[in-house]
C-alpha cells in the first residue's frame, strides 16, 4: 500500500513539474522609456503583440478615467480593430474616481457602442483595489507596464507636433515588459 501512494506522489510531482513549465512565460523584451524619450507609439510597444490569431484582449489599468486615458483607451482599441481581424472581444479592468465617474461612463459606453460596428464586445469591470498594469492577448501575449496606457507627456499644444502622431510624442519614464507563454504543445514534446 505505501508503495502505490510513493509511487502515485512520484506521479503527481513529475505532472506538476510539467503543468508549471507549460504556464511559464519567457521575457521577450524589456524597454526603459527615459523621461522625454520618442518613439514609443501603441503600435511601435504592441504592434508585435497584435496579430489576426488574437480574438479576445485583457486591459488591466487602474487609470483609465480622466479625459486624456480615455482618449488613449480608445486609441488601443483603434489600433486593435485594425491589426486584430479576429478580434471579438475587449475587456477593461479599471478604477472609478468620483469627480470623473459620469464622464467615464459616458466615454466607455460611447466606446461600448462604436466597437459593435467592428464585431467587438467590450466590457468594462471596475476594482478598487487594482494597481498593476497589464494587457494580456489571447495569441498568448503579455505586457506590463509600470504607467499602464498613460506613459506620454502632455502635448504642448493643440497644433505642435507629437499632437497626434504618438511616436512623435515625449513619454514619461517607465518600463514595458513583454512577455509570450511557452506554447504547451512543444513543453509536452520534450
Amino acid at each position: 500500500m505505501v508503495t502505490i501512494f510513493i509511487e502515485h506522489l512520484g506521479c503527481i510531482r513529475v505532472r506538476s513539474r510539467h503543468l508549471s513549465v507549460a504556464v511559464a512565460t519567457e521575457k521577450v523584451r524589456c524597454v526603459q522609456v527615459r523621461p522625454g524619450d520618442k518613439g514609443h507609439s501603441y503600435s511601435s510597444v504592441f504592434g508585435g503583440c497584435m496579430d489576426g490569431n488574437v480574438e479576445s484582449i485583457s486591459v488591466r489599468d487602474p487609470y483609465i478615467r480622466a479625459r486624456h486615458q480615455l482618449h488613449n483607451f480608445v486609441r488601443f482599441c483603434e489600433l486593435a480593430v485594425r491589426n486584430c481581424r479576429r478580434l471579438k472581444a475587449i475587456c477593461l479592468i479599471t478604477g472609478r474616481e468620483p469627480q470623473t465617474e459620469s464622464l467615464q461612463a459616458s466615454s466607455l459606453k460611447e466606446l461600448e457602442e462604436s466597437l459593435k460596428d467592428y464585431s467587438v464586445v467590450l466590457t468594462v469591470e471596475y476594482s478598487d483595489t487594482l494597481h498593476d498594469r497589464e494587457i494580456r492577448f489571447s495569441n498568448g501575449w503579455i505586457v506590463r507596464m509600470g504607467r499602464g496606457l498613460d506613459y506620454f507627456q502632455k502635448s504642448k499644444g493643440q497644433f505642435t507636433i507629437g499632437c497626434n502622431d504618438f511616436d512623435l510624442r515625449p513619454c514619461h519614464e517607465t518600463t514595458i515588459e513583454i512577455y509570450h507563454r511557452l506554447n504547451m504543445k512543444s513543453v509536452n514534446k520534450t
